[in-house]
């Protein structure tokens, strides 16, 4: 059966997967940070088995991939609004982060483009003082910086 011939977008798989995994990178940093603190970097993995009931092996599993769910319910709910407001909140708030400094990063290049194109558009005007390499050069320069423009965006 043909999903797009029904009318169904795929969305890229890939970059939800990716999406996922960086997102658990984030949690188990700020989860090794979190219990680093808590135990004063003195046998975190040990106390983190002794409190939670698991095996060494899995403490320390999530302190490199972080908790599977079920495990993060628990954490959640033994040590409350101290862990999600270090852990969970940054997180969450991250993407804000991300998008505010794409935009801002995107206004930059769209003044310097238009800065460029003003400053073409005066030498051409001015009765085409500019060379013939010259008007090449500044032409492929506002290409550069439409396409740095376009994959900042993308």
């Amino acid at each position: 059966m043909d999903i797009q011939s029904q009318g169904v977008v795929r969305t890229k798989r890939g970059n939800k997967i990716a999406h996922a995994a960086d997102k658990m990178k984030d949690l188990a940093r700020h989860l090794r940070r979190y219990f680093r603190d808590k135990y004063d970097d003195r046998k975190v993995r040990e106390n983190i088995a002794a409190d939670y009931g698991v095996c060494r092996r899995t403490a320390g599993q999530w302190l490199s991939t972080g908790p599977t769910g079920k495990h993060l319910v628990t954490i959640i709910a033994r040590e409350g609004m101290a862990f999600v407001t270090r852990v969970i909140h940054p997180i969450a708030t991250v993407k804000d982060i991300h998008e505010r400094r794409l935009d801002a990063r995107q206004a930059a290049l769209e003044a310097q483009l238009s800065a460029e194109r003003a400053d073409l558009e005066a030498d051409v005007a001015s009765g085409g003082a500019i060379s013939r390499g010259r008007r090449d050069r500044a032409v492929s320069v506002i290409g550069a910086l439409k396409a740095r423009l376009r994959r900042e965006a993308a």
